[in-house]
């Protein structure tokens, strides 16, 4: 029945049911695992997983699929199609890794405290340490 999965994958898809569409296409390739068309499909429809959940697995998913899909034997346009799908992979990748270094860049940015200036007079140290930190160790405490 791999007409039948592979359908409803397409269908679901386009329902919008994303996690249902997923199974069909899997589904449809334990049936048939030489159907390029499925891994054009389930590729497809792992980039919408990734762009409805931001899950980087799904871009992993993705790519591992299209690399069994060109060792399928693919004609040369389904080549092409799992190419152009690996390139956009590669592409999300790259925005979703700067996204996240910008992130991680705006929460340092926003966490940073800055120290006091010195009072004019006053040496830089003056600002950081305070005379109880440049006395030796306090004797009552056992130092």
């Amino acid at each position: 029945m791999k007409n039948f999965d592979f359908e409803a994958g397409k269908r679901f898809r386009k329902e919008g049911e994303i996690v249902e569409a997923l199974r069909c296409f899997r589904a449809a390739l334990d049936e048939d695992r030489n159907s390029v068309e499925t891994y054009l499909e389930l590729a497809a429809t792992y980039i919408l997983a990734f762009e409805d959940s931001g899950d980087p697995l799904c871009l992993d998913s993705a790519r591992k699929v299209c690399l069994a899909g060109l060792k399928r034997d693919p004609t040369e346009k389904q080549r092409r199609q799992l190419l152009a799908i690996q390139d956009r992979i590669e592409d999300l990748i790259l925005d979703s890794e700067k996204a996240e270094a910008d992130a991680m860049s705006d929460a340092m940015d926003a966490g940073a405290v800055a120290l006091p200036l010195p009072a004019q007079g006053d040496s830089p140290s003056d600002a950081i340490l305070d005379e109880d930190d440049l006395e030796g160790p306090d004797e009552e405490r056992g130092h």
